[in-house]
């Protein structure tokens, strides 16, 4: 016979014929069973091939010598390292070339590499050589190539599946034995068998059991083997090695070439041993399942994994041309054999809608899997109409197909749709037509349609036109999408549109209808309504402004915004003058903040000015500043209003005592004004930052440091000993903001703590707090001077206590302020008021002790004078000072306020100069004047001060102790 076809499959290479030969037939010039021709000379290859596993009967037709066609033949696929493979065909000779019995022929391609479906297809080809005759060239074509047969394939395994398998019966080539031909069951089975086999070999862990044998006639191995490799994952059949036959008799289980080793014992009556079944592999008998491994025994269809079964059944259907996609929706891992089943359905459905045959619930189901849609994409010509048509009714069509129908292309062919219907007032293709466009693009994507067909000019004489319905559908579709409709749409055409307009379910849109409907006639937006009607619908919408929610409000001065610098009848119509339904209008703005920066700015301005006479009144009540204060937002704009009430504040804020007011006017209400407008900017102050806005910017320059400032001034007289975490320089700066003395603070704080009416020495501790802040508003360092001023200004606070209780008020805070080393220069210094001497006395006595650093004092209380007999004394109003024994302290007057803030502080009338109280204080002093020079009273004045001289020296005494 000739030399192998050098047409084939696969990847070409070397091939060898391996018979029984003379010495001059050889290629090795041996005798026997040897390499008789082949394609190179390469000595490892000739080698290789040479002792390649012989082939022999099976022990059991020796007796007979059977014909060549009751032979079996071994086709097999090994690996030589790991760079090639065997393909090997062998075959049986009745005669070798010295006559005698039982010869072989082998047929063996060297390959790089082969694909075992290729390899199985080969089964019975012609180009398999089986017979070489004697004399013939020893050199074989190169490149040589896997043939293709015709008894193994797609067509084959569905027959071989169905009701008629066919082919040869000879047991050499026949791959549908008779002994199966009665019972598709059965054959099913035994397929099923095959893929049950061949996965339970891909999932052993143990390599010594990981081989399978397979009693069967080879070439029903060979069509079994190979519809198991094209219907399996890649993972089970990649690299599978295998052989046809193997001699039984050979020791068969230690056979280490092959994945799978097919035997034919020559009878059905005898099985496999025992052990080739569980521990040294797994066993499948064809002739009878249940001599195979335990796990090949039984019913097979339960213990098939989910999917295979499926398969299996698309092989006996023939439906071939599904399994590439199918395949490829199961993926290379066997553990997902389970999608099988639904890859098939839409295989099929896929099939179905080529031929314009799927229904649309065969679509919404390909549709509803990722797989299928992605199929679907190009088919999508093929369903557009179908799916169209359905989309304009069905959501869960519009819902599956989602994507196809926001095609750009597809959806303008549907807007186009949807605004001819509009035109021609067909509409109920409008409703489905938009209903569909809003549910399958983003709201932005149909705001774009929408407004650029609303918005086109030569649009806007149609819609005008259009019936109520449809103009109440386009303005509806405008809601959905948060779109305010044109003009045309919110300019009602009859006073029967206005209520629906003005009660919109956007309130936007009904603002904007009042906007239209109160614009001066200038405009001629109402040109096509009769003029009886204009005012009865302008009174209407002013109406309805004055208890709108505030987003229709702000919707109305948005629309407004840019004509307001020309036409401020859009505010005033509506705030001007002050009124109850106005202010109840302006409080629902406030309190919703939903007006622009621009907005309130406009409302400050002259025309309405929200800030002054009785809208600043109003503005003082709640939280209404605030509001206010925030909704300017923090880009600056409002800075000329934050302007206004910062500089409205005064030293008022702090007391009403620091400030000259007119003789209308009552200090305390002042005082009571400021505390309310300095309340509102630290409350926007507060809130403005957790907006997102930056407080600096909000502000005018050095408007962060006056309200800062306030803020801590007020914070100092509530609470002094705060003073001492600030530290001197803030309390300097804040101070100097408001120019405001030192001590009129210290003053303040002393009388809003209730420290003048502590009871002296008895709760002397309890002045921890105005040390605190004495020592921030005069800190003492080693310079004299600073202590020298310190000790001045201890002087004036101690003015306002009584005359008995100032010497131990001047040494307390003395000795608690200043450091000891100044105590003897400060004792020498001579000054216009000098210390109390008591408080001298205790001063000296403090000096005997060891010095303290010249540092500022320690923050604790300083307890340095135990309770001593003497009355309780008040603050202030008790004995009137020694002529020159504090300075006059001069109160400033209350600034006026920016013309920005004109709300005013209520007035009132300060106490006469010839009041009752005033013209008794004279006289007191006059009377007091007259008595010095009465000698009578000389014996009086002397007793006076024998009890004064007593009463003092007891006091030194016990203070001393104390300070001991």
């Amino acid at each position: 016979m000739g030399q192998a076809a050098q047409h084939g499959v696969g990847p070409g290479g070397d091939q060898f014929f391996v018979t029984h030969c003379m010495i001059a037939d050889s290629v090795l010039n041996n005798p026997g069973y040897t390499v008789r021709a082949a394609s190179t000379t390469e000595p490892a290859k000739l080698d290789a091939a040479f002792h390649y596993p012989p082939y022999e009967l099976p022990i059991d037709m020796w007796k007979d010598s059977p014909a060549v066609s009751a032979a079996p033949r071994r086709l097999a696929l090994t690996r030589l390292g790991r760079s090639a493979v065997w393909v090997v065909h062998s075959s049986y000779l009745e005669k070798d070339t010295v006559d005698r019995d039982r010869s072989y022929f082998s047929h063996l391609l060297l390959l790089p590499a082969a694909n075992p479906a290729d390899v199985l297809q080969s089964w019975g080809a012609d180009g398999w050589v089986k017979n070489y005759a004697p004399g013939a060239s020893k050199d074989l074509a190169v490149s040589a190539r896997l043939p293709v047969g015709k008894l193994v394939n797609d067509t084959a395994l569905t027959a071989f599946l169905g009701d008629s398998p066919s082919g040869p019966l000879d047991l050499s080539l026949t791959v549908s034995p008779k002994r199966l031909r009665g019972s598709k069951d059965e054959r099913r089975e035994l397929f099923a068998r095959v893929i049950q086999a061949l996965l339970l070999l891909a999932a052993e862990e143990d390599t010594d059991r990981r081989r399978l044998y397979v009693h069967a006639e080879p070439g029903l191995l060979a069509l079994l083997l190979y519809g198991a490799v094209r219907l399996l994952p890649e993972s089970v059949t990649e690299g599978l090695t295998f052989s046809t036959f193997e001699p039984y008799h050979r020791n068969i289980r230690d056979y280490k070439l092959a994945d799978v080793v097919g035997t034919y014992l020559g009878t059905s009556e005898k099985g496999l041993d025992p052990d080739l079944a569980t521990t040294r592999g797994f066993t499948l008998d064809t002739f009878s399942p249940a001599r195979s491994s335990p796990e090949l025994r039984g019913s097979i269809w339960e213990a098939l994994p989910s999917g295979a079964s499926d398969l299996i059944e698309l092989a006996a259907s023939g439906e071939w041309e599904f399994l590439d996609s199918v395949k490829r929706a199961i993926g290379p891992d066997a553990n997902q054999l389970h999608r099988a089943g639904s890859a098939i359905s839409r295989a099929r459905a896929l099939a179905r809608v080529d031929r314009g045959e799927a229904t649309l619930e065969e679509l919404v189901a390909i549709q509803s899997d990722k797989a299928g849609a992605e199929e679907l994409k190009s088919r999508a010509d093929a369903i557009w109409l179908k799916i169209k048509a359905a989309a304009l009714t069905r959501s869960e069509v519009r819902a599956a197909f989602r994507d196809l129908l926001n095609d750009r292309d597809r959806l303008k062919e549907l807007w186009e749709e949807a605004v001819d219907a509009i035109l021609n007032e067909r509409f109920r293709e409008w409703d489905a037509r938009w209903t569909l466009i809003r549910e399958v693009v983003k709201p932005d994507d149909a705001k774009k349609l929408l407004s650029k067909f609303l918005g086109r000019e030569k649009n806007e004489e149609k819609l005008g036109r259009l019936p109520t319905d449809m103009r109440h559908k386009l303005r509806a579709a405008c809601g959905d999408i948060g779109m305010i409709p044109p003009r045309a749409l919110l300019v009602p055409i009859g006073l029967g549109e206005l209520e629906p307009l003005l009660g919109a379910r956007d309130p936007a849109a009904a603002g904007y209808t009042a906007f239209v409907l109160l614009a001066d006639e200038q405009y001629n937006w109402l040109a096509h309504i009769p003029p009886a009607s204009r005012e009865q619908m302008r009174k209407r919408a002013r109406e309805f402004l004055f208890s709108a929610p505030p987003a229709a409000v702000a919707s109305y001065l948005n629309a407004a915004r840019p004509f307001l610098d020309t036409d401020p009848a859009f505010l005033t119509t509506l705030f001007h003058p002050y009124s109850d339904n106005a202010a109840k209008l302006m409080d629902r703005l406030l309190a919703a903040n939903t007006l622009e920066p621009g907005d309130w700015v406009k409302l400050c301005g002259e025309e309405i000015g929200l800030t002054r006479d009785e809208w600043g009144d109003f503005l003082l009540e709640n939280d209404r500043l605030a509001n206010l204060l925030v909704g300017l937002g923090g880009d600056g704009i409002g800075q000329s209003v934050w302007s206004g009430y910062l500089e409205s504040l005064s030293l008022a804020l702090i007391s009403p005592e620091l400030i000259e007011v007119d003789d209308d006017t009552e200090p305390d209400v002042i005082h009571e004004w400021e505390r309310k407008v300095h309340s509102h900017l630290r409350h926007a102050a507060d809130r403005l930052p957790k907006s997102g806005a930056k407080l600096v910017q909000a502000l005018p320059e050095g408007g962060v440091s006056r309200l800062f400032a306030a803020n801590n001034l007020l914070k100092w007289i509530e609470h002094p000993e705060l003073a001492e975490k600030d530290g001197p320089d803030e309390v300097k700066n804040a101070c100097e903001t408001f120019g405001l003395e030192r001590l009129d603070l210290l003053k303040t704080a002393c009388k809003t703590g209730g420290f003048h009416e502590l009871s002296l020495p008895a709760q002397l501790d309890q002045f921890a707090p105005l040390v605190e802040l004495f020592k921030a508003c005069f800190p003492v360092d080693n310079n004299f001077n600073t202590a020298r001023h310190a000790a001045t200004e201890i002087i004036k606070l101690a003015s306002d206590c009584p005359k008995q209780a100032r010497g131990v008020f001047q040494a307390h805070f003395v000795v608690s302020c200043v450091p000891d080393n100044h105590f003897a220069n400060l004792l020498d210094d001579q000054r216009q008021i000098p210390f109390d001497p008591l408080a001298e006395a205790l001063i000296r006595q403090r000096m005997a002790k060891p010095k303290k650093s010249a540092q500022p004092a320690p923050s604790r209380p300083v307890k340095e004078l135990e309770p001593v007999p003497v009355e309780d004394g008040q603050f202030a109003d008790e004995e009137e000072p020694e002529e020159g024994a504090e300075e006059v302290i001069h109160k400033k007057g209350a600034k006026a306020k920016p013309d920005s803030v004109k709300s005013k502080k209520p007035e009132s009338k300060k106490p006469e100069a010839d009041s009752p109280k005033a013209k008794g204080e004279k006289k007191d002093k006059k009377d007091r004047s007259e008595e010095k020079d009465k000698p009578s009273k000389m014996g009086m004045w002397i007793a006076i001060l024998v009890v004064v001289v007593l009463a003092s020296v007891g006091l030194l005494v016990v203070a001393i102790s104390q300070l001991n």
